[in-house]
């Protein structure tokens, strides 16, 4: 096989490198918000052998790792920095931080994050000071070769956080540079049945019947629209058999950036690791993050960034499974579940005062 953009004699620059045996562990979400990696009831700690056995153990830092005492603001969603030794404990040494929770404690609270790890000597990825630390790979040395990791967080208009809030952006000269996640950011298009097309494009013409009322109104409909699409108060429809089904379109400029940082990534790498937190499904009328099909964009995404030079490519974000592909002889997950998920809080918020999460889960098993 051969990529029609890249020269053949570069192929061999994006091969795996590393021709003894080699194994990668990979799991998803750590959610840690007590310590939970140094137990040892003889149940875990064979699920964590795996981990503690591998060549190279892959994990998801969801959410941030902070100093409670020291930390200058109220934290929100964070584990606290006893946890590092739990995820060294575990045998993680390479984590993506680039996920919703990414900035749940402000670019302060991402920053320490990153801080932590590297005391820790956990190689991160997917975050930075800018948008060329947050897109950059970030390398692990272990005795077989050279391991590098590409972070991507996958967003849309829908989800947490916006396109905007929590991106990083280039550094230009002395202009720019906020600090961040790495985005791939995508659109979603909405499939309605050709009648109900019907009745948007009516009540669409209804509001572009107004322009002369206002001073500066918007575009006129463009004759050659396609009869089968339309845009709506900034949601996009198309015409399909199953009303609710969902189809997504990359950012084009987002891809390319990301591919180049494979590509790049590979040349000083002996095995590549691309990984993407990616919570958006294929239909409408499916709970959030419990989507276990993959969509369209997931598919067309880990295909190119193994014809970048990845070796394997790890999905996480949706708290399912999604299925296993191997694609030009490269193992794609693209859905691996949470692997520790403690998201509620004990503390009561105020004496008397509403019950907690913990507390409200109890009730309704009771």
């Amino acid at each position: 096989w051969y990529l029609p953009d890249v020269p053949l004699a570069k192929l061999r620059g994006i091969a795996m490198k590393i021709t003894a045996p080699f194994t990668l562990a990979a799991v998803g979400d750590l959610t840690m918000r007590n310590p939970a990696g140094r137990l040892a009831e003889p149940a875990f700690m064979n699920l964590m052998k795996p981990l503690q056995n591998a060549d190279v153990a892959f994990a998801n830092m969801e959410g941030n790792l902070l100093d409670f005492d020291s930390f200058p603001e109220p934290t929100f969603e964070a584990a606290p920095i006893a946890a590092l030794a739990d995820i060294k404990a575990m045998g993680v040494d390479i984590m993506s931080t680039a996920n919703n929770h990414s900035l749940g404690n402000g670019i302060p609270g991402m920053l320490e994050t990153i801080q932590s790890l590297n005391r820790g000597g956990i190689v991160y990825a997917g975050t930075g000071r800018n948008l060329q630390e947050a897109r950059a790979a970030r390398f692990l040395n272990t005795p077989k070769g050279t391991v590098g990791l590409v972070s991507v967080y996958s967003v849309d208009p829908t989800s947490g956080p916006t396109p905007t809030y929590g991106a990083a952006t280039y550094r230009v000269g002395n202009d720019g540079g906020r600090p961040g996640m790495n985005p791939l950011r995508v659109n979603v298009r909405y499939t309605v049945t050709a009648q109900q097309m019907e009745s948007l494009r009516a009540l669409r013409d209804s509001v572009h019947a107004r322009p002369g009322e206002v001073f500066a109104p918007i575009p006129p409909v463009d004759p050659k629209e396609p009869t089968d699409r339309l845009e709506l108060f900034g949601q996009r429809y198309r015409v399909g058999p199953k009303p609710g089904d969902m189809t997504w379109e990359m950012n084009q400029g987002d891809l390319r950036e990301i591919l180049r940082s494979i590509r790049n990534g590979k040349q000083s790498s002996d095995f590549m690791i691309v990984t993407i937190h990616c919570h958006q499904g294929n239909y409408a009328f499916q709970t959030y993050t419990y989507d276990n099909d993959t969509p369209d964009f997931l598919i067309e995404f880990a295909h190119q960034a193994i014809d970048a030079g990845a070796d394997a490519f790890v999905g996480h974000g949706v708290h399912t499974i999604r299925g296993v592909e191997i694609y030009k002889g490269k193992p794609i997950f693209y859905g691996v579940n949470s692997f520790i998920y403690q998201y509620m809080s004990a503390t009561p918020q105020n004496p008397g005062g509403p019950q907690t999460e913990t507390e409200l889960e109890m009730s309704e098993g009771a």
